[in-house]
């Protein structure tokens, strides 16, 4: 995990995971770098993961995701800090 999320920072990539290990919030806020969108989405098929990443992103594109963490769930998006 930390292997890919480094990756991601030194690209100034926003890492999208479904990975739970990425949970913790308190650590990942002050690690976000480029940001982090997590996925909790129970059993989701790709084209579910898709369409809520595209609602998603037509949503907050103009979100500055920097230090910032985003959970998708089926509900309203959180974001930590909060916007």
């Amino acid at each position: 995990d930390e292997i890919i999320f480094d990756y991601a920072q030194k690209l100034d990539m926003v890492l999208v995971t479904q990975d739970i290990d990425f949970s913790d919030l308190n650590y990942l806020v002050q690690f976000a770098g480029s940001g982090l969108i997590i996925l909790r989405l129970r059993n989701p098929s790709a084209q579910i993961v898709i369409s809520r990443l595209l609602d998603f992103l037509e949503t907050y594109s103009s979100i500055d995701m920097t230090n910032r963490v985003a959970i998708i769930s089926y509900k309203t998006p959180r974001f930590y800090p909060s916007l």
